[in-house]
């Protein structure tokens, strides 16, 4: 039963990446010239993103301590990577960001258009003039005011587990004395995990906002690496107690 459940909320999603693009496409044509930093696309693709997890019968998205993403100023999210259904997920958040993301999520019809026309950053990680182009679009976007998205941990955990983070993120707080708020999910690995397509069952998913880390606190971007993770395990650790079966 849940197996055809998947098939037919995958199907639906299909669908919805054809029907919300088109408005996506109309929108950015409106804005694009009087709205450089496509805030008014963004929140329209939160709704999009957003509805992936939404249409799901057997799942439920809860944000704890949304208050905190109430500061003045651009910021630099990172949050743990368990599932697919993550990006959908931190979408429900409904913040202005732009997304830092390997190059062939720009490939996928409809979906990859529209994160090109929202101007999320590209990344392939096995080319230098790659990363250096990441770079300096991410600074001008922070100077712009647009905080960014990372998943530090650079691809999904095999285990439902925070892993090592890779320290491109931090280094770019640090260098630029940006804040960072850690973002921490938990549930999305056990409704579909690595490499997984199928849900075996209904569950609940929560992804908890925690207070901003400020840069000028640390002596190097490194500290601040450490600092940040550990308070995500720490985070991650309560939730997943909380969301552990009876």
């Amino acid at each position: 039963m849940y197996a055809l459940m998947s098939i037919l909320v995958w199907g639906v999603s299909i669908v919805l990446s054809v029907a919300f693009f088109i408005p996506a496409l109309l929108l950015f044509l409106l804005t694009f010239w009087w709205d450089p930093n496509r805030r008014i696309l963004h929140y329209y693709t939160c709704v999009w993103g957003a509805s992936y997890a939404f249409i799901n019968p057997l799942l439920r998205v809860r944000v704890e301590d949304r208050k905190r993403l109430k500061i003045k100023g651009a910021r630099i999210f990172v949050c743990n990577h368990q599932s697919l259904y993550d990006i959908s997920v931190i979408f429900h958040l409904f913040t202005h960001l732009k997304w830092i993301a390997k190059k062939s999520l720009f490939r996928i019809p409809f979906v990859g258009w529209n994160m090109t026309m929202n101007g999320y950053i590209n990344l392939d990680r096995e080319d230098r003039k790659s990363q250096e182009k990441m770079l300096n679009k991410s600074i001008a976007y922070l100077n712009r005011g647009s905080s960014l998205m990372i998943f530090p941990e650079g691809t999904r955990t095999p285990d439902g587990a925070i892993k090592r983070f890779k320290g491109g993120a931090f280094k770019l707080a640090f260098d630029t004395m940006t804040p960072v708020v850690p973002l921490v999910i938990d549930g999305s690995f056990q409704a579909v995990p690595k490499h997984g397509v199928f849900m075996k069952h209904a569950q609940k998913i929560i992804i908890k906002v925690l207070d901003p880390v400020f840069p000028k606190d640390f002596d190097s971007y490194r500290s601040l690496r450490d600092h940040v993770r550990q308070l995500m395990e720490n985070a991650y650790a309560e939730l997943h107690t909380r969301l552990a079966p009876a």
